[in-house]
């Protein structure tokens, strides 16, 4: 996951620039799968509230069926507030997985 993350940070951060049209449907794609990945692994870890947190990124930046705000600065609030909590939800989720290490030294995640 964390790799996944960093990928989107970089990915949000360049598309903060003027960037084409196709730049920003890649973009999507990258998030929409940091949300997907992140989904399945908050409810693997029966962390509901990031699992709703997950699934509304992945409704909004799906590239199937786009979510369409017009102006760019709406979308720049959005990805950056979409950043803060993608960072919130995989370091919940590394918590998680380090507690789970701790209550079980013999689990592997």
């Amino acid at each position: 996951m964390n790799i996944l993350m960093v990928v989107s940070s970089i990915a949000v951060l360049i598309g903060l620039a003027a960037m084409p049209y196709g730049y920003y449907g890649l973009l999507r794609i990258v998030l929409s799968l940091t949300g997907a990945v992140g989904f399945v692994e908050a409810r693997r870890r029966g962390l509901e509230t990031y699992m709703w947190v997950f699934g509304v990124v992945v409704v909004v930046y799906n590239p199937v069926l786009p979510v369409k705000l017009g102006d760019k600065s709406l979308w720049i609030v959005l990805n950056v507030v979409t950043l803060i909590v993608l960072w919130a939800g995989a370091r919940q989720l590394a918590a998680t997985a380090r507690r789970s290490v701790l209550q079980d030294p013999t689990r592997h995640e």
